[in-house]
């Protein structure tokens, strides 16, 4: 963009001669000025702020929210768009076609006049009551027809363009014979200010300025230029926006040009790739906030982009237009109409019409609305000019209905030219909308309608507001009508249908639109005299009650509420019930009565608090109901329940809230927390006397659910109440004295708890003696879990004055780690706390414990060398908790210890050493690392005991095990004899076989495998494996000469043997067939020899003889004739067996 608009006056682009008007830039320049714009639309966010919806039929979700399950109670909107016929302006038209033709173009002024262009190149003018007012002629036939027209800003004069480029303004005074490229038809006009400038578009996509002129003799002239060339890329329309902001769209982007400032370009958006379908652009202010902004809806084919331009940012580094929404249409549109803040409407090439919110919603069809529109094909093919137009215009001509669908001055109403008429296109009013409803019968509906402009769900005219509220209960009797006109069925299911419906939305509407004088005195009176009504109209009116909806009720229709809950045995309902009813609806004795009978402790909760204002007797009451079984093992749901009320109602009061939801009054918070303190604290309980144990309330609080009690104090301790008077440091001292008398170790534990947490918020200095004894009780119950060492733990780390020694005496049998641990660790005696972990699987924690020291704790040298020598010393008893951890300690801290490992393995025997070093080989070996340590000759040592370790273990398959750990290793294993003899020793061929092939005896190697194969000739499993390891050391030696003679004398001890017939005998041997002959010709007449004692190859199995047959003509090309005349007639002979049988 090149320049800020900042001018607000309307004729600055026009004013004075041409040559002064645009002289700044053209906008062909501009366009070059602006190349380096961003065409990709702006998407960095959303709407800003909601702005809020003026008139809509979005089809808003209705006051239904409130009641979740009466699912019929929404209801559906009309379309929003009607099209009506301008019976008038069409009927005068149809008379007068075989004069003036068909209709071509329409135009709007505001003082209500329509003007309309026909295809002989007539206007015909209409005043707002659609009589003819003036009919203005072509000058001659050759003028061509009218293919545009628009009326001034002023609403005084009409221009009119005609197919062969020729222009009519001002009436009679101007007639321009070429406004355009010579050859060229008009298609659009518009007046930039007042009635001397205009802009037009020739159907070469080129603009011209004309400026009507009037010279002092009174003579008439005007000044034309082009300010935009159609080499450019033709323009297809032009639509003037406020602030001076001229768009023009052409056949790849929209150009947005400020017609003050010499024609600047302020941005530039790309079109879509749609070039059959024409752009569309529609606009409207909007206020958001105190700040007016210009929303922009682009359209092209199937998608519709919405921009909102803020006018203040033209022209500097700030976007000035930010995508606010992106959508696709079913189908491409051909017109594009705002027709209000919440309803943007247009006609697809088809005629169906769709409508959607700008802000929100889907894209919806209009369904009952449809146009058979009328196209300007041959306008922007330039059918009456020889058609001189380009590729681009010649493709989107079918789908063009610019001058056909037009928007009108006020853009409410939208013109549409059909076969035959003119229409218009509206918004449906919300009068209109009601009225619907009503011709349906359609009362809920209509309801559901007015209660959301009452409720303000629907912005609405004040007018119409006014009238809702009237009108609402007016339907409301009309449903209440159709609610009982049903007595007639006497079918039971089909009336609690119809009852649940319709009782359903009157309850639903008068609870929620506040209409509670016709709810009480006229809907519940007619449904009480009906026994099904009435009962439908009770299960409905509980989440209505429960939602706190039902206000000031009649007594009496409480009452009999109640009395069908109970009759019912709904009494959780009841309970639920009573406390969001006034009070002084109630009959205090019917539900005093009713909660004691069952047990329904909120009804007399709320009726003691509210009525009575008593908060201290229904906690004596709820306090010796849970005694009863407070102490039980096990308790019942609802003893649980009962419990759980309790806690919450000794909350709400000591908090000074009310219950189970509100506030209580100043008086009431002044005095309801102390007295529900007095009585929690009493010494003997009801009355100071009703007991002989002391503070029986307390010990019933502890009993039940000590965890939860103590919540309720950690959550009222920053209360006034608690932290006058040292309150909370009394209780605390109390509750220390009789948790520590019940030495029940949940209570203890959560004790503790609550003194760190209180002691942490500054609420209280403990007591050390307190806590002492706390932890001395919990310590002497037995085995605690983590949270109890935890607790321990924390209670120690904020009371320093504990004797620690006698805590640590108590801690170390049975060994409680987490307290040993702070202890020790805060003494510094990190020996001390080694020598008393046990070391056995379980206690893990120690291993992390040891690098968390030697990384974190500062040791000073001393203690790093106490510490390290008793680390060392204990390493084969970490290895019983976690061997490849220990190992990991080792290399990772103690890799000087690697060598008495080996040492006391191979001295002492000592198995865990040996496991730790394996388990560190198999460290490195994950990790990729070739070294042990940095001493080549120890690695060599070490892997030497973990060899001989394996070797001497008990594992079944330890051959394979050390062959896994060669083939890794192999060069520390082969560096000495002493793995060759440790592997020899103990019968390790495979490890035996890879250690003398490492050291180059690879003779010795063979015969190693072979013998062993020979001994186990019993078990076929194991030879194979055996044979599977001579042929991967003749492959990996298959280079050596010898190993073809290894190959050879395999396959003689194979085929040799009997009852080795098998598929992976047969498959070994047609490999190994494979290799010899591969390797050559001098073993051929040998290896036939054996195929024929092998019974597969002459008997059963083709597949042999196919190899042969196979190998005999390579052995044809090296020249061993004798050899091939052997193997030819045996095979032959061989195949003709088979044949025969």
């Amino acid at each position: 963009m090149t320049e800020s608009v900042t001018s607000f006056d309307d004729d600055e682009w026009t004013n004075g001669s041409l040559d002064e008007g645009l002289n700044n830039i053209s906008l062909d320049d501009a366009i070059d000025e602006v190349g380096q714009l961003d065409d990709t639309p702006f998407e960095d966010s959303l709407l800003d702020e909601q702005s809020q919806s003026a008139g809509g039929h979005a089809a808003p979700s209705s006051s239904v929210a409130a009641i979740s399950n009466v699912n019929h109670l929404t209801y559906q909107l009309d379309s929003a768009i009607v099209i009506t016929k301008n019976e008038s302006i069409s009927y005068q038209l149809e008379r007068v076609r075989h004069v003036v033709g068909e209709a071509i173009s329409t135009a709007e002024a505001s003082t209500g006049q329509v003007a309309v262009a026909t295809s002989r190149g007539f206007v015909l003018v209409f005043n707002r009551e659609g009589r003819l007012d003036r009919q203005i002629s072509p000058e001659s036939a050759q003028i061509g027809s009218a293919s545009c027209v628009e009326f001034s800003l002023n609403n005084k004069n009409l221009a009119i363009g005609y197919s062969k480029g020729a222009l009519k303004a001002s009436t009679v005074y101007y007639v321009i014979d070429n406004a355009g490229q010579i050859g060229k038809g008009l298609l659009q006009i518009v007046y930039l200010s007042g009635a001397q400038a205009l802009l037009t578009l020739d159907s070469g996509g080129s603009v011209y300025e004309i400026q009507l002129k009037r010279k002092i003799t009174g003579a008439r002239t005007y000044a034309m230029r082009c300010v935009f060339s159609g080499c450019n890329g033709e323009v297809l329309q032009m639509r003037l926006l406020p602030n001076g902001i001229l768009a023009l769209l052409t056949v790849t982007k929209v150009l947005f040009v400020s017609t003050r400032y010499g024609g600047s370009v302020l941005l530039v958006v790309p079109l879509g790739m749609f070039l059959e379908c024409p752009p569309l652009l529609c606009h409207r202010e909007r206020m958001i906030g105190k700040q007016k902004y210009l929303f922009v809806c682009i359209c092209r084919g199937e998608r519709i982009s919405m921009f909102r331009v803020d006018s203040r940012k033209f022209g500097t580094r700030q976007k000035a237009a930010q995508l606010i929404r992106s959508l696709s249409m079913p189908s491409p549109l051909c017109s594009l109409a705002w027709l209000s803040d919440s309803l943007i409407t247009g006609f697809d090439l088809q005629g169906c019409c769709w409508q959607l919110n700008p802000d929100r919603g889907p894209v919806q069809r209009a369904s009952d609305v449809s146009a058979q529109l009328v196209f300007c094909s041959s306008e922007y093919k330039g059918l009456a000019t020889g058609g001189g137009v380009s590729e681009a215009m010649q493709l989107l001509a079918e789908n063009v209905a610019y001058e056909t669908v037009k928007t009108g001055w006020d853009s409410k109403t939208v013109w549409l030219i059909q076969e035959g008429h003119i229409d218009m296109v509206r918004k449906r009013t919300q009068h209109e909308q009601l009225d619907l409803f009503v011709q349906r019968k359609d009362y809920i509906s209509a309801c559901l309608y007015l209660l959301d402009v009452v409720k303000n769900k629907i912005p609405s005219e004040e007018q119409f507001k006014h009238q809702a509220k009237p009108l609402l209960l007016d339907f409301v009797r009309q449903i209440l009508g159709q609610c009982m006109d049903s007595t007639d069925n006497n079918n039971s299911t089909q009336k609690v249908t119809h009852y649940k419906k319709y009782i359903g939305a009157l309850m639903h509407i008068c609870l929620i639109g506040k209409l509670y004088h016709i709810f009480y005195n006229e809907v519940w009176p007619k449904l009480e005299s009906e026994p099904l009504a009435r009962t439908v109209f009770f299960e409905l009116l509980d989440e209505y009650i429960l939602d706190d909806l039902v206000t000031s009720p009649p007594p009496q229709l409480i009452s009999e509420y109640i009395t069908y809950l109970v009759s019912e045995g709904q009494l959780s309902q009841l309970q639920a019930a009573v406390v969001h009813l006034p009070i002084e609806c109630l009959d205090l004795h019917q539900i005093m009565s009713t909660c004691r009978q069952n047990g329904l402790y909120d009804g007399i909760i709320y009726v003691m608090n509210k009525a009575l204002l008593d908060y201290i007797s229904p906690l004596e009451e709820l306090l010796e109901v849970v005694g009863s079984f407070a102490s039980n093992d096990v308790l019942s749901d609802s003893q649980v329940e009962q419990g759980n009320r309790l806690l919450l109602y000794l909350h709400c009061c000591l908090a000074g809230r009310a219950y189970p939801f509100g506030a209580l009054s100043k008086e009431l918070i002044a005095s309801v927390p102390l007295e529900t303190y007095r009585c929690m604290t009493s010494l003997h309980g009801k009355n100071g006397s009703s007991t002989s144990i002391k503070y029986p309330y307390l010990r019933v609080l502890l009993h039940f659910d000590a965890q939860q009690f103590f919540h309720v104090i950690f959550t009222c301790s920053d209360a006034e109440l608690l932290q006058a008077d040292f309150r909370l440091q009394q209780l605390l001292e109390i509750l220390g004295n009789l948790v520590c008398e019940l030495r029940h170790p949940s209570a203890l534990v959560h004790l503790l708890l609550l003194i760190s947490q209180l002691t942490d918020a500054g609420h209280i200095t403990p007591s050390v003696d307190m806590v002492q004894d706390a932890i001395t009780s919990l310590l002497s119950v037995g085995c605690l879990d983590e949270t109890g060492e935890m607790a321990v733990v924390n209670a120690m780390r904020r009371v320093h004055q504990l004797n620690r020694q006698h805590i640590l005496k108590q801690a170390t049998n049975p060994f409680r780690p987490r307290i040993c641990s702070y202890i020790y660790l805060s003494e510094r005696k990190y020996v001390d706390l080694l020598n008393c972990y046990p070391m056995k699987p379980g206690h893990e924690e120690i291993l992390e414990l040891i690098r968390d020291i030697l990384q974190s704790r500062n040791l000073t040298e001393s203690e790093q060398q106490q510490f390290s020598n008793a680390v060392k010393g204990l390493l084969p008893s970490l290895a019983n908790i976690d061997m490849n951890r220990t190992a990991q300690l080792v290399l990772d801290y103690f890799q000087d210890s690697l060598r008495d490992l080996k040492d006391r393995y191979f001295n002492q025997h000592e198995e865990n050493s040996y496991k730790i070093l394996r388990a560190a080989f198999e460290i490195r070996m994950e990790r990729r690392e070739m070294n042990l340590s940095t001493n080549e000759e120890l690695d060599e040592q070490l892997f030497c005991a973990v060899f001989d370790g394996i070797a001497r273990g008990k594992e079944i398959d330890k051959d394979d095990i050390l062959l896994g750990l060669l083939l890794y290793w192999l060069p520390l294993g082969s560096s000495s004899d002493f793995c060759l003899n440790v592997a020899s020793e103990f019968n390790c061929p495979l490890s035996s076989c890879r250690l003398l092939e490492a050291r180059g005896q690879l003779e010795r190697a063979f015969q190693l495998l072979f013998q062993e194969m020979e001994k186990n000739k019993q078990d076929e499993q194991r030879m194979l494996s055996l044979m599977d390891e001579i042929l991967h050391l003749c492959c990996r030696h298959s280079s050596s000469p010898i190993s073809k003679q290894w190959l050879m004398k395999v396959f003689k001890c194979l085929t040799s043997k009997e009852n080795l017939q098998s598929q992976d005998m047969d498959s070994r041997l047609q490999n190994l067939c494979i290799r010899i002959l591969n390797n050559g010709a001098e073993h051929a007449s040998d290896l036939f020899d054996c195929l024929l004692q092998y019974p597969s190859f002459s008997q059963s199995t083709y597949k042999l003889v196919f190899i042969v047959i196979t190998f005999y003509l390579k052995l044809l090309f090296r020249g061993t004739f004798k050899i091939i005349l052997k193997i030819y007639l045996t095979t032959i002979t061989i195949l003709g067996k088979r044949l025969r049988s």
